[in-house]
C-alpha cells in the first residue's frame, strides 16, 4: 500500500484515463494531475 513518505506513481492514472476514454470523453496525460490524484486516493484510504 503506497505510504505518505514515499507515494510511488500508481497505476490509477492510466486506469481513470481508461474509464474516461470508455464514456466517450477525450483525455491526455496532462489533463490528469497524477501526484494529486495519488494524494486524493490516499486520503481516502487513510
Amino acid at each position: 500500500m503506497a505510504k505518505k513518505g514515499g507515494v510511488e506513481a500508481l497505476f490509477v492514472k492510466s486506469k481513470v484515463r481508461d474509464y474516461i476514454k470508455g464514456k466517450g470523453c477525450n483525455t491526455s496525460g496532462n489533463v490528469i494531475d497524477g501526484p494529486a490524484l495519488n494524494d486524493a486516493i490516499i486520503e481516502v484510504l487513510d
